[in-house]
């Protein structure tokens, strides 16, 4: 081959490679284009997919988190638009599309953080329905250590429910030992009644028990209060506190009342008692313990008695209706709390 031809091929060849290599370059475009589409779609379901699992109206949450995106995208095409003209034109169409590879990553990264969100929430739901299961179980609760790793944002609320859950269980066993050392079931031992110093005794733990039980009645309403402040100042996320504030409204001054009711049926049974035990104090003189009976002098003062007694024991039983209501009802909150857990998996 002569030096002309070898010049020549030398010179084909040179040709040859920019046009070879701007056809990779439309290949690689081309091919880009469609993997940054694939992405993008990729993405967006996959936040539609995290929204599903964190927000209780899926569709708007989904509807917030596009405006968001769209928002990124506004200003990613401000800064694209000011430096268009720095851009060398054979890289034009690779920044807009890197741009859309950006948003794709944000929107993944945004959902990656609504799927560990909501795992939080998960494990924060089984939580608080470990604590009502303990509480209306009169169980202790289990001293389990508060991970922050396991309930992320929702760390503090968690802390504040099991403080809270655990301030009203040591409300509720002093109570029950307070109640318990007054030993109110003396007052159906008829040798008690007619005997002075046992009677007056037995009034005496009346009284006090009626005492106990408003005590603990002012403190359940500083407990639930307590609570609700609590919440209002901590540093929960603004989106959680206000769901939280809003369940909390519907629920506190039922969940409260059913607490209070019980209390108060447990003072009327206290306050019938102690007007059993004053009626029997002024009849001391005229009546007897004989058998397994009480005599009295006048058939008046038997029907009182057995008026007294009877409202009495009405209250008794009404309490331990009030109670059985009160876990059943206890129990059909931690099964709804449940049902919301398994909802978030």
């Amino acid at each position: 081959m002569s030096t002309l031809e070898k010049a020549a091929e030398t010179q084909k060849g040179a040709l040859d490679a920019p046009e070879e290599s701007n056809h990779q370059n439309e290949r690689f475009q081309k091919n880009f284009i469609i993997y940054s589409i694939l992405i993008g779609i990729t993405a967006i379901v996959f936040l539609f997919f995290a929204c599903t699992k964190y927000y209780t109206t899926p569709c708007e949450g989904f509807v917030d988190q596009l405006a968001e995106l769209t928002a990124y995208a506004f200003w990613i095409g401000v800064g694209l638009a000011l430096l268009w003209r720095t851009i060398p034109r054979n890289r034009k169409r690779t920044a807009v599309l890197c741009s859309c590879l950006i948003i794709s990553i944000v929107a993944v990264y945004k959902s990656a953080n609504l799927l560990r969100a909501a795992s939080s929430m998960r494990n924060s739901f089984d939580r608080f329905s470990s604590i009502l299961t303990d509480l209306s179980g009169g169980q202790h609760l289990r001293n389990e250590k508060i991970d922050e790793t396991k309930y992320g944002e929702m760390t503090e609320l968690v802390t504040l429910m099991t403080d809270w859950a655990c301030d009203v269980q040591r409300d509720t066993d002093k109570m029950y030992s307070e109640l318990d050392a007054c030993n109110l079931g003396a007052i159906y031992n008829y040798n008690v009644l007619t005997q002075p110093k046992l009677l007056s005794k037995c009034r005496v733990n009346y009284e006090t028990a009626e005492t106990v039980l408003k005590q603990y009645e002012d403190q359940a309403i500083k407990r639930f209060d307590g609570f609700m402040t609590r919440v209002k100042s901590s540093n929960l996320p603004q989106e959680q506190k206000k769901r939280l504030l809003s369940g909390v409204d519907k629920t506190k001054d039922e969940n409260l009342e059913g607490v209070l009711d019980v209390l108060r049926i447990r003072k009327r049974c206290v306050s019938a008692g102690i007007k059993l035990l004053n009626f029997m104090e002024e009849k001391q003189a005229t009546c007897k313990y004989q058998g397994n009976n009480i005599i009295f002098q006048s058939q008046e003062d038997a029907n009182a008695f057995n008026l007294y007694l009877g409202n009495l024991t009405r209250l008794s039983e009404e309490e331990s209706k009030w109670i059985e209501k009160t876990q059943r009802e206890a129990e059909t909150k931690t099964k709804e709390i449940e049902q919301l857990s398994k909802s978030l998996r």
